[in-house]
């Protein structure tokens, strides 16, 4: 493996664009710089609220492959991982979404240096984790990916792209089915194509991963500001990646907003006239 950590890294934006889920890797450990630099931003990645989330790595291939489960029995299955990355929540409200937006950060972190990753928030072994974690009162393991060099083999690409299609990870919404302007179900195509560094912006939600690529994250966009939204009352840990992925976004276009979580509700559910079942996440200032 080429030691890269010293070339010029690409912009966070690039990375949610290339990021993939990588399930096949070679297998090598990684080199100490890449690992270092790993930790270091576990700590220091930015969080999203005062819950407390933290990270745990564990080491060595045979362990990973212990831990890590296939969709349908092997098929599936992550093999070569010669590390695993466990996200841990503490009690507290928005644990999901703190939890999704630090590690999507440390993901695409890792994707900026070609290390593979795959989030994995039900496809692992929470008893065998268990035991080679320590968590403290209240503490939960919501989300690990496998972290590592990918496989080049052919075998292994080929069943990688069966498992995408399986998931349907290569089938995502349209942007018009995802973005609203000043209220929900109003086109935001016109506002999209007039103000393209809101489009970049949309397009870096509409690639965020989700559970089965559900997707379950709405933009209404106004002019002062941009309202997460989620169609999914469970989905914590996919509307904190969305979050974190307009973040980076938002501040490549020269914001320095960040998104308040505690909003009045009701007055925005009613203006933005959000449909009963639908939960708002969290506003953005424009």
């Amino acid at each position: 493996m080429v030691n890269e950590s010293r070339q010029p890294q690409i912009p966070l934006t690039e990375a949610i664009r290339r990021r993939t889920s990588c399930r096949a890797y070679n297998g090598l450990p990684l080199a100490p710089e890449h690992l270092a630099m790993l930790k270091g931003i576990a700590r220091s990645a930015p969080r999203l609220n005062a819950a407390p989330v933290r990270f745990a790595f564990l080491e060595g291939v045979e362990q990973t492959e212990a831990i890590l489960s296939g969709l349908v029995g092997s098929y599936g299955k992550t093999r070569g991982a010669p590390l695993l990355l466990a996200g841990i929540a503490g009690p507290g409200q928005h644990r999901g979404e703190s939890l999704g937006y630090a590690m999507e950060w440390l993901i695409l972190e890792a994707t900026r240096h070609n290390i593979g990753s795959c989030w994995m928030s039900g496809t692992f072994d929470r008893q065998r984790l268990a035991g080679r974690i320590v968590l403290e009162e209240g503490e939960e393991v919501l989300a690990v990916s496998p972290l590592g060099y990918p496989s080049a083999d052919a075998d292994s690409a080929l069943s990688q792209k069966l498992v995408k299609t399986l998931v349907g990870a290569n089938k995502r919404k349209p942007l018009r089915d995802i973005v609203f302007t000043d209220y929900w179900g109003n086109s935001a195509e016109a506002l999209l194509v007039n103000r393209p560094d809101l489009q970049r912006m949309a397009e870096a939600v509409r690639l965020a991963p989700s559970a089965v690529n559900r997707q379950p994250w709405r933009l209404v966009i106004t002019p002062s500001i941009a309202v997460l939204a989620s169609v999914s009352k469970r989905s914590g840990l996919d509307n904190g990646i969305a979050l974190c992925h307009w973040a980076i976004a938002a501040h490549e276009e020269g914001l320095s907003g960040t998104w308040d979580l505690n909003p009045d509700r009701e007055a925005l559910r009613q203006a933005l006239r959000l449909p009963p079942r639908t939960a708002l996440i969290g506003v953005y200032p424009l």
